[in-house]
């Protein structure tokens, strides 16, 4: 069977297995709530994300409607809310998380800094569209191993404890500064595959120590994005020009 066979909707689904009408579809759970959509045993290249409730569902599909045509963010194919089923299917991305990669293989500092790149551009194009991520971690961010490239997904706008800003904890405003902090933890956690902040209390203390095994100017540039005071956090230009990137 043909890859780009089209996928058959059912327009009042009350499940997710009654999603298709293709008789030869079936799905393969990847997390909670996530499935692959294989059409006669073969990868269709579709994720279905279903939701709990209708709010991170019309949040999602609003973000990536706006996203559209961005480089490095799923594309929204079809979506449907309804009291029995909230799913939204997207392109599937190549490659595996972060949290799951950096389980197998450690990475160099140098390949840091090409993953730090590829996501502060990714992030400065979300920006522009006026959305805060609000949730970046290595899990929601898909690396793939041979071409180095990476993608960012979930765009619910939930947050998770250990990659939180102090501003989030504190339920005050979030700014675009918000993704830099949890930028900044993230490439802490995959340089060290070890976690930063074990607590809420850890993060609104952000005592970071840095050994030696980070050059210099990698521990710089961790605690710009990791400063506390936003208005003294680095934005996205400000950490895209900062010397350890050039």
């Amino acid at each position: 069977m043909s890859k780009n066979e089209i996928l058959l909707l059912n327009e009042t689904p009350e499940k997710v297995k009654d999603l298709f009408l293709n008789s030869d579809v079936s799905l393969k759970k990847i997390f909670n709530g996530v499935y692959s959509v294989y059409l006669n045993n073969k990868d269709h290249g579709v994720i279905v994300k279903c939701y709990d409730t209708k709010h991170y569902a019309k949040k999602e599909i609003n973000n990536l409607t706006r996203l559209q045509g961005i480089k490095g963010v799923p594309l929204i194919l079809e979506h449907g809310i309804s009291d029995k089923l909230k799913y939204v299917l997207m392109t599937k991305i190549k490659g595996i998380d972060l949290l799951e990669y950096i389980q197998r293989k450690s990475f160099t500092e140098e390949e840091v800094k090409h993953i730090a790149i590829q996501i502060l551009k990714i992030v400065k194009k979300i920006h522009y569209k006026n959305i805060i991520h609000g949730d970046i971690k290595p899990e929601n961010i898909i690396f793939d191993a041979e071409t180095k490239k990476v993608s960012i997904i979930d765009f619910e706008g939930k947050y998770t404890t250990g990659y939180c800003s102090p501003e989030q904890i504190r339920n005050l405003n979030i700014s675009d500064k918000t993704d830099l902090w949890s930028i900044g933890v993230t490439l802490y956690v995959i340089f060290t595959g070890s976690v930063l902040f074990e607590s809420k209390q850890d993060i609104l203390k952000a005592n970071i120590s840095l050994d030696s095994s980070f050059s210099y100017e990698f521990q710089d540039f961790l605690k710009c994005l990791l400063e506390k005071d936003v208005i003294l956090r680095y934005d996205i230009d400000d950490a895209l020009e900062h010397s350890w990137l050039q």
